[in-house]
């Protein structure tokens, strides 16, 4: 939810452009959203092996069914 691509001069020159990028987060979730994000910022996640398998495997399937969907 708050990963974006951003360009070369917000993210280098402007360091993110964090006040900028705060407030469009608000735009599209809302307030809420984004104090959670923000109140979450510290914790630490470690995924297994098991969580990228099942990435693995749901991202494959989403490929394929894409393919199929264009041809």
């Amino acid at each position: 939810m708050n990963v974006r691509p951003q360009c070369y001069s917000c993210n280098i020159h402007r360091h993110g452009a964090s006040v900028d990028f705060r407030e469009a987060l608000v735009d599209e979730y809302g307030e809420d959203a984004v104090r959670e994000l923000e109140a979450r910022r510290n914790d630490i996640v470690k995924l297994d092996e098991a969580w990228y398998q099942d990435r693995l495997i749901h991202y494959t399937e989403l490929v394929k069914k894409l393919e199929r969907d264009i041809l």
